[in-house]
């Protein structure tokens, strides 16, 4: 499946049988669903770990929230380890804190 142009592309050096991508810099309501679909894709092909890399990403809406949590449930139902990087004190962290998802992500040193 071909990357969605909003994907700054695959982060260099990621294992073998495992995917890590870097998210765009604005997640919110118009590319959420375009963003869950093309990532339950590439779940589909059962990988062992997905990492999003949200360091880089600068808003994060509702819409964006939740479509995380539908990518954390697929990954979860295929067996697939889903990690989630967040800037600690970032915006993207406070609102995944907000929103109860902070469980959910590992917080990085922010770039």
């Amino acid at each position: 499946m071909p990357f969605p142009p909003w994907f700054d592309g695959l982060e260099p050096g990621a294992p073998r049988g495992c995917l890590s991508l870097r998210m765009p810099a604005e997640l919110d309501i118009d590319n959420a669903d375009d963003l869950c679909e093309a990532l339950c894709a590439f779940l589909d092909d059962r990988p062992d770990r997905l990492t999003l890399d949200m360091t880089g990403t600068r808003l994060c809406t509702a819409a964006g929230v939740g479509a995380l949590v539908r990518v954390r449930k697929h990954a979860r139902a295929g067996g697939t380890e889903l990690r989630v990087l967040v800037a600690r004190g970032g915006i993207v962290h406070r609102v995944m804190d907000i929103c109860g998802q902070l469980p959910h992500v590992t917080l990085v040193p922010e770039r």
